[in-house]
């Protein structure tokens, strides 16, 4: 057996289990984005990637795109703008509508990150290939899995098969 308590406590705690491996995948985040010249939190690559590929674009769809909520998009934005590495525009279809778009600090930013992710893609593909797994697979899986019936309605299903005694 185990001495570390939440291993003994198994998939009761599978968000505590996926969040220390979430910790151990970050924990040289700063130190390799140094290494590649990054001036932007890893949290704000995938915003700048995805407005080099389709930007100038609104702040609805980016969080529409990357499923995140309206407000960490705009304060990716702010963080982002602040840098120099996007800048907002009018749109002409709704002016009412903030467009992101990049810089051309912006876009040499964004060649630095797709550098960055090929080198963790193959860094990630060695790691899945020690451990024999494929874990981008399980996580897509699993999200589609909770999308389609979420943990509380798992629970709620427990709940009726409990057995009587530990009532």
């Amino acid at each position: 057996m185990t001495d570390d308590f939440v291993d003994q406590l198994g998939t009761a705690v599978l968000p505590h289990h996926v969040r220390r491996l979430m910790d151990a995948l970050l924990a040289d985040v700063g130190a390799v984005s140094v290494k590649f010249g990054l001036s932007i939190s890893h949290r704000c690559c995938s915003t700048l990637l995805l407005l080099d590929a389709e930007g100038p674009i609104g702040v609805m769809r980016v969080a529409e795109r990357l499923g995140l909520s309206h407000p960490v998009i705009i304060d990716f934005a702010k963080t982002l703008k602040n840098l120099g590495l996007i800048e907002e525009q009018v749109s002409r279809a709704d002016r009412r509508v903030r467009l992101l778009a990049l810089t051309e600090a912006g876009r040499l930013e964004a060649a630095r990150v797709r550098r960055l992710h090929a080198a963790l893609s193959r860094a990630h593909d060695d790691l899945c290939a020690e451990a024999g797994v494929d874990l981008v697979a399980i996580s897509q899986t699993l999200q589609a899995s909770l999308r389609q019936r979420s943990l509380l309605d798992r629970l709620d299903l427990a709940e009726k098969d409990r057995p009587d005694e530990l009532d």
